[in-house]
């Protein structure tokens, strides 16, 4: 393809990211958009202060145990956590349990009667050799089963960890029970055969899972906003005519390049933005509401948000050079799907069936978004899936997708990934000559939407008459 082809895709780009970014669409999303972020972080915890304030209480009155385990439990210490403070423990009933049953019963028979406030359990040690706790509670019982519950969860949790002490044991059996425990997980295949170390190890965490999806996400979002911005601006200067005017001074060639390129300026200037107003959320979650940050961190040194710092300790290990790689791949991606909007676009002439003519650059995306979902559940499972893995790496609509993530967790090698690189470089090349060949004649094009069959037909026409020019020339 000759260097004039492309003379003139500076100034394409220049009027392309002006009036983009003048476009009241796109700065109405940027407004709205980091208003929200802006917001986001202190109202959501504003919102968690109030509901402390709020705090749980619950409205269970009186709390009877029935003990026929025999152990040593001072039970009068069961509920002692913030929101039970209220509730009466009675560890020696004046009836028994089956009569205490009854009674409840007939309480709840009787509708001019007060609604019962009780919980009522019985505990036994059954022969089979373990603990029986059965909980009870009026049918009529003016309790929520969420609040019940809550109780029942505190009770049993309790019960628990004194059961342990309350057995007569020594310390070195003690440190014995306390040992920590190693379990492994062996995947079988159909044929009843353990899936080798080496297998396993392909096989997803859920922090691995929620990165990988969380990327597909991203990707996504970044070419269908660039392949969207690239298409309605094709179509909107056909229908207004400025294509015309513009294709005076340079090549379809550079049309689209100059597009392209200010289409994915404007999305990551539009990805900026929303970082930035995070962060200053982030801020403002700091300076107004300190002690909400404070307890996130406690709840990660403690371990209770182990998500998200296992996802942090894997981006932690990324490499340079894998982080190039992810990076080359979604911009090549990037250009892989533009060309083709900006294919779909020139098949249109009229805003109204932009929709009808994206059909085929929307197939492509979806197709290629989902089989990196497929990918990504598959490896969940675990098991000998490489070969799908490397099909869905290799593939152009789907690499883009489920390489970029993959490669910075490791799940793809990086020969993989050099080699998606270079499949997705060579198709990017010759659908730009592809476009080359038709897109002069479909971007002055009148009517309804093209088809595939149709676009095709076109590339074979313009290839007969530059035949015909060569024939003639010789």
């Amino acid at each position: 393809m000759k260097k004039s082809e492309y003379t003139g895709w500076q100034e394409v780009f220049r009027f392309s990211l002006i009036q983009g970014m003048k476009a009241k669409a796109y700065k109405a999303f940027l407004i709205i958009m980091a208003v929200v972020l802006i917001f986001s972080q202190p109202v959501m915890a504003f919102i968690n202060s109030m509901d402390k304030e709020d705090a749980y209480h619950s409205e269970v009155t009186d709390f009877t145990i029935y003990d026929e385990v025999g152990l040593s439990i001072d039970y009068t210490k069961a509920l002692s956590e913030e929101g039970f403070e209220d509730i009466k423990i009675n560890t020696t009933p004046t009836m028994s349990f089956d009569d205490h049953v009854k009674l409840l019963e007939e309480k709840s028979k009787d509708k001019e009667s007060e609604k019962s406030k009780e919980i009522i359990v019985h505990m036994t040690y059954e022969e089979a050799g373990y603990f029986n706790l059965t909980f009870v509670k009026a049918s009529n019982a003016a309790l929520k089963d969420s609040d019940c519950q809550q109780v029942v969860d505190a009770f049993r949790s309790y019960f628990d960890e004194e059961r342990i002490h309350a057995i007569d044991i020594t310390q070195e059996q003690m440190d014995f029970l306390n040992q920590p425990v190693d379990t492994k997980l062996e995947f079988v295949t159909e044929t009843g055969e353990v899936v080798s170390e080496e297998e396993e190890a392909e096989a997803l965490s859920l922090e691995e899972y929620m990165v990988i999806m969380f990327g597909i996400v991203i990707v996504v979002m970044i070419i269908n906003l660039s392949g969207s911005n690239v298409a309605n601006s094709i179509v909107t200067e056909k229908s207004t005519k400025v294509v015309e005017y513009l294709m005076i001074n340079v090549r379809p060639m550079a049309l689209i390049t100059g597009k392209i390129l200010a289409s994915l300026l404007l999305v990551l200037i539009q990805f900026a933005v929303m970082g930035i107003a995070y962060g200053i959320s982030g801020m403002l979650k700091i300076i107004l509401f300190p002690d909400a940050v404070k307890e996130t961190v406690n709840a990660v040194a403690n371990g209770s948000e182990i998500e998200l710092s296992a996802i942090l300790k894997l981006i932690s290990d990324i490499s340079i050079l894998e982080l190039v790689v992810a990076l080359a791949i979604i911009l090549c991606g990037i250009m892989f799907f533009c060309i083709l909007a900006g294919l779909a676009g020139a098949s249109v002439s009229k805003l109204e069936e932009i929709a009808e003519g994206l059909k085929m650059y929307t197939m492509a995306m979806l197709v290629g978004a989902y089989l990196g979902m497929g990918m990504c559940m598959l490896m969940m499972n675990g098991g000998d899936n490489q070969l799908f893995v490397n099909i869905c790496s290799l593939l152009p609509i789907s690499s883009p997708f489920v390489v970029p993530a993959c490669v910075l967790l490791g799940k793809v090698p990086m020969s993989i990934a050099l080699i998606s690189m270079v499949i997705l470089l060579v198709v990017t090349g010759l659908l730009f000559s592809f476009t080359a060949k038709v897109y002069e004649s479909m971007i002055f094009y009148n009517g309804k939407a093209l088809k595939l069959k149709d676009i095709l037909q076109i590339a074979k026409n313009r290839r007969q008459v530059e035949r015909k020019g060569e024939k003639s020339r010789e």
